[in-house]
């Protein structure tokens, strides 16, 4: 009885600390200019080393829903930067990101992109026919 009971008491001990090691990342994306959301935005997340001469990495990510918002979950505690950008806009990048235990759920709150305008320039295509 009393290994049984010890047994419960180390899965209940682990199942509360695999919990604890779930944080997430949430944001809003808008358009600089119309405050309109900007519906599936690519939100990445960069996990930096605290290792010296070791590259940022690509940890996770996210696409914005239809009122812009996001959650990145499951990610582990650490330090890492997001990079939200969209077609038609310039990225925008949020830096120094920290998961702690005292901060498992970090809100970037709004993210403006604003218009990209070389993206959104005209292109004209000319091409000419051989007559018949």
């Amino acid at each position: 009885m009393l290994i049984r009971s010890l047994t419960l008491a180390a899965l209940a001990l682990l199942a509360t600390s695999a919990q604890a090691q779930d944080y997430a990342v949430t944001g809003r994306v808008v358009d600089a200019e119309t405050d309109a959301p900007v519906t599936l935005a690519s939100v990445a997340l960069w996990r930096v080393s605290a290792r010296e001469g070791v590259e940022p990495y690509l940890e996770t990510g996210a696409v914005s829903d239809d009122a812009g918002r996001f959650r990145i979950a499951g990610v582990g505690r650490g330090r890492y930067y997001a990079v939200v950008s969209f077609i038609g806009y310039a990225s925008a990048r949020v830096d120094s990101l920290r998961l702690s235990p005292q901060s498992p759920v970090l809100d970037l709150g709004v993210i403006r992109l604003a218009p990209d305008a070389a993206a959104l320039e005209a292109v004209e295509v000319m091409a000419e026919r051989d007559r018949v």
